[in-house]
This record gives C-alpha cells, sequence and structure tokens, in this order.
C-alpha cells in the first residue's frame, strides 16, 4: 500500500496533522528539517476515528508519526516541538503519565507516538509485524520515499513472539486501565475511553494474533475478522462460542473506527472486563503450549496443526475455563524452557539481519539454543536475580511477562473473588521486586497491589 499525503482520511485527521507537519516544519532546527514524514496504524489505514467531547474532536488512539531528520536531536531541540504542540492541539506523547488524561477536567491527551529517526534509524528496522504493518500501511505525508530502501520482509521470516508480545501489551495496558476503584466510584469519561481503547485494541491484535498462526496475517483489522470468520481452524475450540468472539472481534473494530464518549458504570466497566478476560484466558494456555511447542517443532508444523479442522462430528478441544485453570504447572514449564527459546529466538534474528544463508541454520540455532540453556539451568544464579536482573538476565521479558501474565489476569472472578493461590504463585515469582509479599491485604488490595506491581515493572522494561 503506496498511499501519499492525507488523501481519504478524515477531516478531523488531516486537520491535526496538517497542524502536526507546520509545527515541525517551523520549530526544528534548520539544518534537522525532515527528510520524511511517515503515518502509520490505524489513523494512517482509516480505521482509527475521533470522538466528540466537550465541543472538540479528538482521536481515539495514537497518532503513529516517522520523522526522519538529517542528524540525531537533543532532547532540547525535540522539547519546543513537543511543548507547541500541547500547547496548540493539547497532544502529549503516549510516554508521557497517562493520570492527567484520565482526569474529568482533562485538557491533555497522551496521542502523540512521534519518532524522530536518522535515515540510517530509519530503515534498520527489526523483523517484526511493527516493521511488517508499517511497509504494509504507512503514508508519505511529505518529503522523500524512503520505503524503497528498507530491506524486505516475509511473513515467514518474522517469529511467533512478535504477535505473542503485541498481544502480552496489550493485556497489559488492559489491566493498567482495571482499577477496583471503579467497584466504589462512578469511573470518567476518559477512564471509560482508555479502557475500551485498551479493550478494542486486544480484541483485535488477538484476531492479528489468530491469522499469524494461520498462515493468512493481514494489517488490516476488517480482513483478521474476515480470515477468522472463513477458517474452521483449530483455534475455534478454544473458546465456548466461536462466533459470539469473531462478533466481539467485529465490534472493536467499529467502535475504534467510530468511538463515543459515554459513561459507563463500576459495574458495567467490570463486566466487560471479565467478558474479555474470559475470551482471552480460554485461549492461553492453548497459546502459550503453541510456542512452547515452537522449541520442538517447525513453525510449519505449528501452523499446520492450527490450520486443522476437526472432523464432522467430532468435539472440539476442550475449552479451558480461566478462573478453574490451575496456572502453576504451565508456568513452572515456562521457567524451564524459556531460557533456551530465548537464545534461539535470538540467534534466528541475528542469522536473518546479517544476510546468510546457511543450510543449516535452524539445525545450529537447535543445538546452540539446547546448549546454553543446559548450561544457564547448570550454572544460573537463581531465578530471583534473574527475575531482578531482566536486562542482562537468559529470561526474556516476553518469557516473564507470559508466564505471570496469567496469573494476575484470571486470577480476578466475576463474582469479585480473588484466586488467591495464583497470587501466591507470582508473590513467589515477584519477590525480588516486592521485597514482601502482599500477603498482608485483603483480597481486592491485594489483587490490586498485584496488579499495579506487574503492569508497573513490565511497562518500566518498556520504557528502556
Amino acid at each position: 500500500m503506496n498511499r501519499s499525503g492525507t488523501e481519504g482520511l478524515s477531516t478531523d485527521t488531516r486537520k491535526d496533522l496538517e497542524e502536526i507537519q507546520r509545527i515541525l516544519r517551523d520549530h526544528l532546527p534548520q539544518d534537522a528539517k525532515p527528510i520524511s514524514i511517515y503515518l502509520s496504524g490505524g489513523f494512517a489505514r482509516g480505521e482509527s476515528g475521533h470522538y466528540e467531547y466537550k465541543g472538540r474532536s479528538l482521536p481515539f488512539g495514537d497518532y503513529d508519526i516517522d520523522v526522519v531528520v538529517p542528524r540525531p536531536l537533543l532532547e532540547k531541540e525535540e522539547d519546543p516541538v513537543l511543548q507547541r504542540i500541547e500547547e496548540e492541539l493539547g497532544y502529549r506523547p503516549v510516554t508521557d503519565p497517562s493520570e492527567p488524561t484520565l482526569a474529568a477536567d482533562a485538557s491533555v491527551h497522551n496521542v502523540l507516538d512521534l519518532r524522530f529517526k536518522t535515515r540510517e534509524e530509519f530503515l534498520e528496522r527489526a523483523p517484526d509485524l511493527s516493521c511488517y504493518d508499517f511497509v504494509q500501511s504507512r503514508r508519505l505525508l511529505e518529503g522523500e520515499n524512503l520505503v524503497s530502501e528498507i530491506k524486505p520482509l516475509d511473513l515467514n521470516e518474522i517469529s511467533i513472539f512478535s504477535p505473542w508480545r503485541i498481544l502480552g501489551n496489550r493485556l497489559i495496558l488492559l489491566l493498567k486501565h482495571t482499577d477496583t476503584d471503579f467497584l466504589e466510584r462512578q469511573p470518567t469519561v476518559h477512564e471509560v475511553l482508555a479502557f475500551q481503547l485498551a479493550r478494542c485494541r486486544l480484541y483485535l491484535d488477538l484476531a492479528g494474533l489468530l491469522s499469524f498462526l494461520l498462515e493468512d496475517y493481514r494489517t488490516g483489522y476488517l480482513q483478521r475478522a474476515e480470515v477468522l470468520r472463513a477458517s474452521s481452524g483449530l483455534w475455534r475450540g478454544w473458546v465456548r462460542d466461536p462466533e459470539r468472539f469473531l462478533d466481539r472481534v467485529e465490534s472493536a473494530r467499529k467502535f475504534k473506527q467510530t468511538p463515543r464518549a459515554e459513561e459507563i458504570t463500576g459495574k458495567d466497566l467490570f463486566d466487560l472486563w471479565f467478558q474479555t478476560a474470559e475470551d482471552v484466558g480460554s485461549m492461553t494456555p492453548h497459546l502459550i503450549n503453541l510456542i512452547l511447542l515452537t522449541k520442538q517443532t517447525p513453525m510449519e508444523k505449528v501452523f499446520e496443526i492450527v490450520r486443522r479442522s476437526e472432523p464432522k462430528g467430532a468435539s472440539h478441544p476442550p475449552v479451558v475455563d480461566p478462573y478453574l485453570v490451575d496456572w502453576k504447572p504451565l508456568v513452572a514449564r515456562q521457567v524451564r524452557q524459556y531460557p533456551s527459546l530465548f537464545y534461539r529466538d535470538f540467534i534466528e534474528h541475528y542469522i536473518r539481519r546479517s544476510g546468510r544463508r546457511l543450510p543449516s541454520s535452524k539445525l545450529l540455532c537447535g543445538f546452540a539454543s539446547r546448549y546454553y540453556g543446559t548450561f544457564e539451568n547448570a550454572t544460573w544464579r537463581g531465578r530471583k536475580w534473574v527475575l531482578k536482573n531482566l536486562r542482562r538476565s537468559v529470561l526474556s521479558p516476553a518469557a516473564f511477562q507470559a508466564a505471570v501474565l496469567p496469573l494476575v489476569a484470571y486470577s480476578l472472578t466475576p463474582k469479585y473473588e480473588v484466586k488467591t493461590d495464583a497470587l501466591e504463585f507470582f508473590d513467589q515469582l515477584m519477590n525480588p521486586y516486592m521485597m514482601m509479599p502482599f500477603d498482608f491485604l485483603p483480597d481486592l488490595k491485594r489483587w490490586e497491589a498485584t496488579k499495579r506491581c506487574l503492569v508497573h515493572e513490565m511497562l518500566a522494561y518498556r520504557s528502556r
């Protein structure tokens, strides 16, 4: 998809982008004027919309903008641009604290994903879905077209960890905006919108992961839903009612495109949370086991397994109840398996980006992962050290996230009861961060404290 300018975009989107482009041209140093400005993501595809609030039209989602500049920018050179955008439009970077944007009288909104890159940084992209989606859906707003210089990327080069990490990040953000305080007070309109946005993204990226596993991945949200509706694959056995699940994916797509500001009671918000947790929770054990299966099985075999449909009249695989399943064996297995998975992932990435075509590269990666996995399991400084030093450890943050996220996400039941055994296991994994468990708190407060701990640590890691 090679579209230029703002043609075809909504009036509100086009107006915002023109203002941002003008500020970039006017407030960047003379020797750092943009070479190119690109828009990508939902707004570039026309899949994200605006909502009306107190006489203003506000974006429901982020403006993903890449600004290619001739040289690296200093922080003091970026600040005037960001300050002027905030003054004129009320838009802040998505990395800013979210609390001011959730207040009832919020006048600023974290919707600006503005990335300044040199030509070299722009062209050197990791082989993941972010790169693939950018190439598929970007718009050149102005300047030189550099996309033809990006190294081509096929879907078969992308690791299954890429869509899994996206889904995990979406679940963390949904957790962040699910606050037990809503059981005692009315959430603000902006808190409801933040929750709704996170929920829409979660369903749409879960559809993306499933279409990836079906070997028919699509960047567009509508196309993802169409792929799933046309599929009779094994994934249909992972939810109680596949058609109702697909209806929720479609509702998320429509709401993201035509959002509306509305008041929702705290109880209604939690009903939506439990509905989402049930859909994602029933799939999570199957997804994690597929990821673990890639350690022994080529991805081609995994794709074949997921595409396989059940014979007529046969029962689907059992659906796992997220509020009854015992996550401990699964998490324990991950702690054992993931170090070698992480090494294999890293080595495959290194070989791909080096441009080499080694005839036995997968065999090499397998040997290396087993060697490193065995070595690390024999000489580990202990699980506590690993979790306390994620940046230097063999246990990748994505692995840690996959291991503990279900424990928190699905330990709060629809009756607002807490599965304390799940939180106790989480306490064991997270103890290096917390220094002490939260077992002295009442159940709901303990769930909230544990959730905040997980969200804080994973968001802090992502920011680094």
